[in-house]
């Protein structure tokens, strides 16, 4: 019967994460560029090698764009298509369609977490002052000058993309410059999350927290009767 209790506590830990993942989707549900986390079950090798595996829940990431909400800012860029902004952190590089900048004391363009975004030769993107264009190609013009084309990259494989503060990391996936990229000034990419749906699946996971507590309740009652009878036949 303690088959029985593994399988109440694992169909409640399942819940427990599917709820996790929906209240972390629904919590940057207005977070700009946002890639909503998908849950999946996955199996997991028991550390008793004579029991069988039981499933997990897993987080996958949901890479198709959210919508564009226009601005009319300059400093807001969005991609029409595919690619991601590199975004700067000290040494570290950034992969993000999160395109809302600002333009700081030296006119770097910089996201609200200070990383710098940057051009496809490598450099920091830099403007003089709010009168800049930027081509559907990405190249920044600024008083009939121009300024630089601004990197966007593609993934070879974007499911080898790690999450990390900002956007993603390379991880395992080759990126390259994109020479079709579609910057649109004046707009950013929204959330690609769903409210309702993520309400929906809270929603499952806690009927299925349910059944996973009738589940161990049924092994209560199992045991205190297998104790009860024990006790009667000793006497």
């Amino acid at each position: 019967m303690g088959r029985l209790m593994d399988i109440g506590v694992s169909v409640l830990s399942q819940a427990e994460r599917r709820v996790e993942i929906a209240a972390q989707n629904l919590s940057n549900s207005t977070t700009p560029a946002y890639k909503r986390r998908v849950a999946f079950s996955a199996l997991v090798e028991s550390t008793d090698s004579q029991s069988t595996p039981l499933p997990r829940v897993a987080a996958a990431i949901d890479f198709r764009n959210g919508k564009l909400v226009e601005t009319g800012s300059p400093y807001d860029l969005a991609l029409a298509g595919a690619g991601y902004f590199a975004v700067r952190y000290d040494d570290r590089i950034s992969y993000t369609r999160r395109g809302q900048f600002s333009a700081d004391a030296d006119g770097r363009l910089v996201d609200d977490r200070g990383g710098v975004l940057q051009f496809a030769n490598g450099t920091d993107a830099m403007v003089e002052s709010d009168k800049f264009a930027v081509a559907s190609n990405g190249a920044v013009t600024e008083a009939g000058l121009l300024r630089g084309r601004i990197g966007v990259f593609d993934a070879d494989d974007q499911a080898a993309l790690e999450a990390s503060e900002g956007g993603f990391a390379a991880g395992n996936a080759t990126l390259t410059l994109l020479d079709d990229a579609a910057v649109q000034q004046g707009a950013y990419e929204a959330s690609n999350v769903t409210t309702g749906d993520e309400m929906v699946l809270m929603m499952e996971a806690l009927r299925r927290a349910e059944a996973g507590q009738r589940v161990i309740n049924v092994y209560d009652d199992l045991m205190g009767r297998a104790v009860t009878s024990f006790g009667e036949n000793v006497r």
